[in-house]
């Protein structure tokens, strides 16, 4: 048996210490659903790839119920705010994790997998998780509505993903004593950022989904990380002090001044559910004052307005700038020259027309390369500004959204 097992058996008994309705309570049955899960699609795609094993394939039966009862326990909890926030960043994460670990395994003869092969790969595993039993339980209690939901899931993939490769990095380096967080070098730091802000903004979300993603972690050092010298308490330790260690790095970087102001502070805030629109409103200042707890009132109206006013600011300059480095756009200048008689009795000119002729004597005889060359770049300059009308528009109707579902 390995000497991780023992952390599902942990979690089941130390839920039978804590009161019920309570904040330990509603933690333990979280990490103790993001585990289990975790652990059944592990051994699931054993299952699926051969391996025989009744006592297994039994046990996955069990697992799959307690998920689901664990799941509908949840779905009315009142301390459980925004369920559906919560249930899809767990299975997001969890089914990124999944892919991640299996995307990169090596053959039998140990040689890493192409990058194709990889894609391949992730693609499979990451539709496989997604698409498992026990995720479609938890997403059946706990989710919203599915436009709703598949909306939320798209904007919050590329946040799964790096959140979900760099802790696995970091875990797995940990656990098996490996370096590819030295060897990746200087493009580390920022992907570490990144990752940071992400589990902050998942811990704004809810305050279970940093626990879950813990447990998920502890799966992974039982499950993936076979072979690890780490002791379980060890392990415990070093997941529960690196989860939270990067929220209040990513909490830290929010605040710093140069996310809160000019670029940096409008891709963040189009990346982000709504509800992160009043930490963003109180974090920059704009506060009318306290309610009866002591939090922050924010001024969301004069957030907004900064907010379209610093988008507005930011498209202006960007569609200054354009034409300057649009040479292309410049309008083929006339020489004005007159074809002669010897000229126009030439046999590639005598199959002209008259007004192709006028337009060689205007523009010279380079005429149909310099406005072909004028036309491409006027095509490709429209297309330019088709899109940036687009993203003008949907990035004010995204915050008008989310500000509107905030008051």
């Amino acid at each position: 048996m390995h000497h991780f097992d023992g952390f599902l058996e942990s979690l089941k008994n130390y839920s039978m210490t804590i009161p019920a309705g309570t904040q330990e309570e509603v933690s333990n049955v979280a990490g103790n659903m993001a585990y289990t899960t975790y652990r059944w699609l592990t051994y699931q795609i054993e299952l699926d790839g051969g391996l025989e094993d009744q006592k297994l394939a039994d046990q996955q039966s069990e697992f799959l119920n307690d998920i689901n009862n664990l799941a509908q326990g949840l779905s009315g909890e009142e301390l459980l705010k925004r369920p559906g926030d919560f249930v899809c960043d767990v299975a997001g994460f969890i089914s990124q994790m999944v892919a991640y670990n299996y995307a990169a395994l090596p053959d039998e003869d140990g040689n890493k997998p192409s990058n194709e092969l990889q894609r391949e790969r992730y693609d499979k595993y990451t539709s496989y998780a997604m698409n498992s039993a026990p995720i479609k339980a938890m997403m059946g209690h706990l989710a919203g509505e599915q436009s709703t939901t598949d909306s939320y899931m798209e904007m919050r993939k590329h946040q799964h993903s790096v959140s979900a490769t760099v802790l696995r990095t970091l875990v797995v380096d940990y656990a098996m004593d490996w370096d590819w967080v030295e060897k990746a070098g200087d493009s580390w730091e920022p992907q570490y950022t990144d990752a940071s802000v992400y589990l902050f903004f998942y811990d704004c979300n809810s305050d279970f989904t940093s626990w879950a993603i813990k447990w998920v972690l502890l799966s992974v050092f039982t499950y993936s990380a076979r072979g690890t010298e780490k002791s379980r308490e060890d392990a415990l330790k070093f997941v529960f002090n690196l989860v939270d260690k990067m929220i209040d790095h990513g909490e830290r970087t929010m605040r710093s001044p140069e996310r809160l102001v000019g670029e940096a502070l409008l891709e963040k805030v189009r990346s982000i559910p709504k509800m992160d629109i009043w930490l963003l409103a109180v974090q920059s200042g704009y506060v009318k004052g306290t309610d009866d707890d002591g939090e922050a009132i924010a001024d969301i109206d004069a957030f907004r307005e900064a907010y379209l006013a610093e988008t507005k600011k930011f498209e202006d300059e960007t569609e200054v700038e354009e034409p300057k480095k649009s040479k292309g756009l410049q309008k083929p200048a006339p020489v004005n020259i007159t074809l002669s008689d010897e000229v126009r009795n030439e046999s590639f000119v005598k199959g002209l027309s008259e007004e192709s002729i006028e337009v060689i004597e205007h523009f010279g005889p380079e005429a149909a390369h310099l406005l072909n060359q004028y036309s491409c770049s006027l095509e490709d300059a429209l297309l330019k500004f088709v899109e940036l009308c687009k993203k003008k528009d949907a990035r004010i109707e995204e915050l008008e959204a989310q500000v509107g579902s905030n008051e």
